[in-house]
């Protein structure tokens, strides 16, 4: 988005703590307290958003706000529990990230933002019906829609497969 242009490089080159679209849903899935810290701007949040987070754990605040902020940071987002901080392509996140965790936080910057995030395939392994060795539900978590991967004596079949079926024929071998 427009605010990853407007802020200072603090990476420095150094190591930033990223999660991945599928770690932070299976993160989500197994309950864990994390919080999303969505640093976009508002307009951006309304074209689509990370809502399978709880909305008491919901921020938005815009990434170079959270850099003007310094320590008053605190006064927004308590430092307790771990935080992933989403941008549109998870550059914006990368610097907001560095500034939280130089603070004590304990944050990570969503691998490739709200890019990645509109890919992301989170395969679950189901109990096969009658007939099948193997059956796979694909969440395709920001579309809000699912295939599946059915498999019996080395064959498979795929159902509503997205345009980038990878994933599917990756699970099929």
């Amino acid at each position: 988005g427009a605010e990853e242009g407007h802020c200072r490089d603090i990476t420095d080159g150094r190591v930033v703590p990223e999660i991945t679209a599928e770690e932070l849903v299976q993160r989500l899935d197994a309950g864990a307290p994390l919080r999303v810290l969505d640093v976009r701007a508002p307009n951006a949040i309304a074209e689509g958003r990370i809502d399978l987070v709880p909305p008491d754990r919901f921020i938005n605040i815009r990434g170079c706000e959270i850099m003007a902020m310094g320590n008053r940071v605190r006064d927004a987002i308590a430092p307790d529990g771990p935080v992933a901080v989403v941008c549109g392509r998870g550059n914006a996140s990368r610097q907001v990230v560095v500034q939280l965790n130089q603070m004590g936080f304990q944050a990570a910057s969503l691998r490739g933002g709200m890019a990645a995030w509109a890919l992301a395939v989170v395969p679950r392994r189901l109990a096969p019906p009658g007939g099948f060795d193997l059956f796979l539900q694909f969440d395709r978590v920001a579309k809000g829609s699912v295939g599946y991967l059915l498999g019996a004596g080395g064959e498979a079949l795929i159902v509503d497969p997205p345009r980038k079926a990878q994933p599917y024929l990756d699970a099929a071998r």
